[in-house]
């Protein structure tokens, strides 16, 4: 009985390596997404308008599914995040949770230098 649990056990866990190897390894959510997501519920609050939907951009979004939809969504974060503060100093409204995180850039192999 117990090898039979083994083997479905092994079974489990090679389904599980297949799947990640050919969906991509998820990636973990950057923070100024998550600093966006809790954004958008205080600025829809205190700005009076309906709330837009963050879902894909929180933890268990499809933004994390790989590398490359990561970035983009990266990318939209830092934008709508920007938009948001703007939204909040333009209406003198508090920020709250809306500060904008040190955020590094990606890691990419092209690289700009300045100079001749």
């Amino acid at each position: 009985m117990k090898l039979k649990t083994i083997r479905v056990f092994a079974r489990h866990i090679f389904s599980c390596t297949l799947v990640l190897t050919v969906l991509g390894c998820a990636e973990e959510t950057p923070e100024v997404c998550l600093v966006y997501v809790e954004c958008e519920k205080h600025a829809a609050q205190v700005l009076g308008r309906d709330e837009f939907s963050t879902f894909a951009y929180g933890t268990n979004g499809v933004c994390w599914e790989n590398e490359e939809i990561a970035a983009l969504c990266r990318d939209e974060c830092v934008g709508s995040l920007e938009t948001l503060i703007d939204d909040l100093n333009e209406a003198n409204q508090e920020l709250g949770p809306c500060d904008m995180p040190s955020i590094e850039a990606p890691n990419d192999d092209t690289s700009i230098e300045e100079g001749g």
